[in-house]
């Protein structure tokens, strides 16, 4: 009856795990020299115990111009035949995100004189570069930045730009590249590292009298230095060869990666990419940083780790860094925002470092204060950060167009303690906007790698019964550097008793008679006596090898380990025979005794060697306990084997290691 229960209810559930794809769409409507676009978009469904679910929107016109308004109103440069793109994002949405859309439409000529400001991404006013990321990467879905570059500088410019991902440091790759779409001729570059043509001059070497400022102006690095340092940094580039930019123009390009599935095994984790404009004369070199952070929900209120997965061996010399972002996504402005994280239990509070944060305001005075601050309150497990007097508006506040105003984001700094255990732990926030119910972030979580650890190990076999030969034996081990509590190991031993070797003599004689006819003719009875002295020397030598390929271990404490495994151990027995052979022959006078010492002989000696070698195997299993350090350096333990064959009997091994 069960069976048939879950054969009934499975596809039900498997249906329920596969969401069906969904489609993002828009109208487009012309009103005199405008063109306004309404999104049409799949119905969102909604994360339980989360604030209302609601879409984010990103809009390409087809010019080089961006919007993330709902329903913007554009008005084109030119008449003509454009390609819009749209990408929507659902917030607290537990569906797929929707595809993206493009579209082809008609625009009208612009009014006579209009002269439409562009958008753009740019860090400051006179920056050369910007990138901004449209939503958070996460595994299997479409992600977009746009990269904003300018001429600041009073001549005509050329040259190129790079896109840099997929950290090396990280063990898969995140990013696969789909496309960019341009729209002042740039060209991608088929090789992008390739020379960029010779230097600039230096200073005022081979110049006439310099016209302007940027005929003196050099660069920070030199672009080959900063194409390696980033290549050395990323697998990844893309590069595009643009032209002809006047002194003012900013430009956008707008690059599509495709996320990849193994990037949910980094989900919380801070990742990177780079962007590098570097004009043709090589004056100017400009790089743009973009952190971002993997998400499994595009929810606006999360909490980010700069690692997922770290290494143990020297834990004290690292750091990690978190970021917990945050979004007003209420009706109304925020005048208080308070952010609860949790601190690892082998994470030091008093090692806290405030890296970054937005709002950016000082840190509050002692007592009451009326200006924009964040108080920070420190305990053993968690951290307080207050931003008091401040002015966030909400997503949903009339006259809000620039939805970046309303989100803010903390990051702070702490390091291991000094007895960090290896124990997997996470992080996660809870943020409060005035004095409305708390928001539960997810988790951000580190895990420790297993890493590995080597131990030399020396050890004597007793045999306590005396059924087995007393010898030394040396083998090393495997197993994950400094563990914690449960862990596998493996071993391998070699051993060789001490030479066994057995003398043996033995003596044959022979006696017969037969007559001997003289040099004279005369006929002599005689008796032959054969001696044959045959000494024999046999040596056996034992090679043992032990085998334990997975050992189940517990460390009770740091000095105290006990464990248990099956082995097979593997003796091979080599016999080698030494036989030395001397022989004789005494011929007598049958008659008289008398020995005839010219019939007689004494032959040379002659020697044989041979040997053979047999291997035996036998499984046993075994426990034992370790005494000392032992998760990492000097220890000792005491094993106790039982052989599986019958009528073998159990021995001991105890010996010394030292883990590295």
């Amino acid at each position: 009856m069960r069976f048939i229960l879950i054969a009934l209810t499975f596809p039900v559930f498997l249906f329920s795990q596969i969401q069906p794809e969904r489609l993002a769409d828009f109208h487009v409507t012309q009103n005199r020299n405008e063109v306004k676009f309404q999104p049409v978009l799949p119905p969102l469904i909604q994360r339980a115990g989360a604030p209302p679910a609601f879409y984010d929107h990103y809009w390409e016109f087809g010019d080089g111009d961006f919007s993330f308004d709902e329903t913007p109103a554009h008005v084109y440069p030119k008449e003509g035949i454009y390609e819009v793109y749209y990408l929507a994002t659902g917030k607290y949405d537990n569906g797929k995100a929707p595809r993206s859309r493009k579209k082809r439409t008609s625009a009208p000529a612009p009014p006579r004189g209009a002269v439409a400001a562009l958008n753009d991404v740019l860090p400051k006013k006179r920056a050369s570069l910007g990138m901004k990321a449209v939503r958070n990467p996460r595994a299997e879905e479409e992600f977009v930045c746009i990269l904003s570059y300018a001429n600041q500088n009073p001549v005509t410019q050329s040259g190129k730009l790079f896109l840099f991902f997929n950290e090396r440091s990280q063990t898969t790759s995140h990013f696969d590249f789909i496309e960019s779409r341009s729209h002042y001729g740039e060209e991608e570059i088929a090789e992008p590292l390739a020379s960029l043509g010779p230097p600039c001059p230096s200073g005022w070497a081979g110049l006439d009298i310099p016209t302007n400022l940027y005929e003196l102006l050099l660069p920070d690095r030199f672009p080959e230095v900063a194409l390696a340092d980033l290549n050395h940094k990323y697998r990844r580039v893309k590069a595009w060869q643009f032209d002809g930019m006047e002194p003012g123009e900013t430009r956008n390009l707008f690059i599509s990666l495709q996320a990849t599935e193994s990037m949910v095994k980094d989900t919380q984790a801070i990742i990177s990419i780079s962007g590098l404009y570097i004009s043709d004369d090589q004056r100017i070199v400009e790089q743009y940083d973009l952190e971002l952070e993997i998400v499994s929900s595009h929810d606006p209120n999360y909490i980010a780790v700069s690692q997922r997965r770290m290494g143990f061996r020297r834990v004290h010399r690292k750091t990690l860094s978190y970021k917990v972002h945050f979004q007003n996504v209420g009706e109304g402005p925020a005048s208080r925002v308070q952010i609860t994280c949790t601190i690892p239990g082998g994470l030091s509070p008093e090692s806290l470092q405030i890296l970054d944060m937005q709002p950016h305001c000082p840190f509050c005075p002692e007592g009451e204060t009326m200006q924009s601050c964040l108080d920070t309150t420190l305990s053993e497990d968690r951290i307080v950060f207050t931003f008091r007097n401040i002015y966030l508006p909400g997503t949903r506040q009339n006259g809000i167009a620039d939805k970046d105003s309303t989100k803010g984001f903390i990051k702070y700094r702490l390091s291991p303690k000094r007895k960090i255990k290896k124990q997997h732990f996470s992080a996660r926030a809870d943020i409060i906007f005035d004095n409305n119910p708390p928001i539960h972030t997810n988790r951000a979580p580190t895990r420790f790698k297993p890493g590995l650890s080597l131990a030399p190990m020396f050890g004597r076999a007793v045999f306590p019964n005396g059924t087995g030969t007393d010898h030394w034996q040396a083998g090393f081990a495997v197993a994950p550097y400094k563990p914690h509590r449960l862990f596998w190991q493996g071993e391998v031993w070699a051993g060789q008793t001490a030479q066994t070797t057995t003398t043996d003599l033995f003596t044959n004689d022979t006696t017969w008679f037969r007559p001997i006819i003289d040099a004279a003719g005369h006929v002599i009875d005689a008796r032959y006596d054969s001696t044959a002295i045959i000494d024999r020397v046999q040596t056996l030598q034992s090679t043992r090898y032990t085998l334990v390929p997975l050992q189940l271990r517990y460390n009770l404490s740091a000095f105290i380990s006990i464990g248990a495994a099956g082995q097979l151990h593997v003796e091979r027995r080599k016999v080698t025979t030494d036989e030395t052979l001397n022989s004789s022959v005494r011929v007598f006078d049958l008659a008289t005794g008398a020995p005839l010492a010219q019939y007689s002989n004494n032959y040379p000696s002659e020697s044989y060697t041979s040997s053979d070698s047999k291997w035996y195997w036998q499984p046993s299993v075994f426990a034992d306990v370790h005494l000392g350090s032992v998760r990492i350096g000097p220890a000792g333990g005491l094993r106790a084997v039982l052989p599986l064959k019958p009528a073998a009997q159990p021995w001991l091994l105890a010996f010394v290691y030292w883990k590295f």
